[in-house]
């Protein structure tokens, strides 16, 4: 079983919130949104950390959150909780729900792949993650690793962040093992992932709320909301923010107040 760093928040009897973090980031960047959801919620936010290449795949991190599930549980009694993953914390959740629905009370997937479309576009992806890995293990420093990630487009809307907050982001990447990420690249990416209509499927069947959750300037994952809406299921929800791709930490107070309310419809 993993071992992580878990940083729990609020008063334990209440429903648990497990907060899965995005790619090169860790658990302290949910900090702000941990603090506003523990007056309601038990909220834990493990730092998802692979101890090795062996141990780092999708399934690898979703047996790890089962751990800290029960872990909750000698606290707060209650043997379920609701997941929230952002971006590869969303694939996280994604398949925890997969292997594990009979533990899950909710699951929230923020800005998060469901998957390839087709095989051709898993091999894509899977090229690009090998070109990502390689320049990773590659570069001379972390730093180096950072200034090149932050170049990604998918970020270009944290430029506008508070300068505090872009620090503090900063400093969580620089925090990071390039060799652990370049196992991730290639061990977890999306190109792991079932194929997006096997997710669709699997969203539908699930016996519990789901929420999905987009902004609306990340181009790509509003497309994702869309397909996730079009599905027509009672229990799946879609959520749009005026900010992109990272809504927790680029919309704080209205994703916090969005999640608050999911839990309570789920009690």
């Amino acid at each position: 079983m993993q071992s992580w760093l878990v940083r729990a928040y609020g008063i334990p009897g209440s429903m648990p919130l497990v907060l899965l973090h995005g790619f090169m980031q860790d658990g302290t960047l949910w900090e702000d949104s941990a603090e506003a959801l523990a007056v309601t919620n038990y909220v834990v936010a493990p730092t998802m950390t692979p101890p090795s290449p062996d141990e780092s795949s999708l399934g690898d991190m979703a047996e790890g959150v089962y751990g800290v599930i029960q872990q909750c549980a000698l606290h707060t009694r209650r043997f379920k909780a609701i997941v929230v993953g952002y971006s590869f914390g969303g694939r996280v959740a994604l398949e925890f729900a997969r292997r594990y629905p009979e533990v899950l009370s909710g699951l929230v997937l923020e800005s998060a792949s469901l998957g390839p479309r087709t095989e051709s576009e898993r091999a894509s992806l899977k090229e690009r993650n090998e070109l990502w890995a390689d320049q990773f293990e590659q570069a001379e420093s972390m730093k180096e690793v950072v200034d090149i990630w932050e170049k990604v487009p998918l970020f270009a809307t944290q430029r506008s962040l508070d300068e505090k907050v872009r620090e503090s982001i900063r400093k969580v990447r620089l925090r990071g093992d390039k060799e652990q990420l370049a196992w991730l690249l290639r061990s977890a990416g999306a190109h792991t992932m079932p194929l997006e209509d096997e997710a669709c499927a699997l969203l539908k069947e699930l016996p519990v709320p789901v929420l999905y959750a987009a902004g609306s300037s990340d181009a790509k994952y509003s497309e994702v909301a869309d397909r996730v809406e079009a599905l027509g299921a009672a229990h799946i929800q879609v959520a749009r923010f005026a900010c992109g791709h990272n809504i927790h930490l680029e919309s704080p107070v209205a994703y916090a107040e969005r999640l608050r309310a999911f839990a309570n419809s789920v009690e």
